[in-house]
């Protein structure tokens, strides 16, 4: 797409992509929420299911974080940042979770 100079500075390629990046770090979100609901009230939950939470969650904070970065260089709207931000911060809390479960599960009765 063309602006109004006659040129594409590429921005609106790196708006899709980083739409795209948001859209599929909210299904990511989604899943490992509900997994993360199914442990409850498991009283041994399965240390290479927690290790893949964990793995998951620390991966898909790292891709908030690099998303944040490209949204201010984009110098988007506050509430995409504001979104980043929020699956930042669900992805570290999720990956904190999940360690202090698998050290949990791994404690003699």
């Amino acid at each position: 797409m063309q602006g109004e100079t006659g040129c594409d500075d590429g921005r609106s390629d790196e708006v899709t992509r980083v739409l795209d990046t948001l859209t599929l770090l909210i299904q990511v979100k989604q899943t490992l929420s509900q997994r993360m609901q199914a442990l409850e009230g498991d009283t041994r939950p399965d240390g290479a299911h927690l290790s893949h939470l964990q793995e998951t969650a620390h991966t898909c904070g790292n891709q908030a974080d690099a998303l944040l970065v490209r949204l201010a260089a984009l110098r988007t709207s506050p509430p995409l940042v504001r979104m980043a931000e929020g699956l930042f911060d669900y992805f570290r809390d999720t990956e904190e979770m999940a360690e202090l479960l698998l050290e949990l599960s791994c404690e003699p009765d």
